[in-house]
């Protein structure tokens, strides 16, 4: 049963990151209308939160 702990936290790792990330844009929504550098910007930290919590999944399938 240890495998489905590791696969828990690894998923509520995930979730972590992914809401810290949004809530961070959210808080840091103060951009001028048309400002495209700030949306890429935006669009570009949730990827890398993505990606940061796929790698932890696939961390813990690695481990298991």
């Amino acid at each position: 049963m240890p495998e489905v702990w590791q696969w828990v936290s690894a998923f509520g790792f995930s979730v972590v990151i992914v809401v810290a990330a949004l809530v961070y844009l959210n808080m840091s929504n103060r951009e001028m209308p048309g400002d495209t550098f700030n949306l890429f910007t935006k669009v570009g930290a949730v990827a890398v939160a993505f990606v940061a919590a796929f790698a932890s999944l696939a961390a813990a399938a690695i481990i298991d």
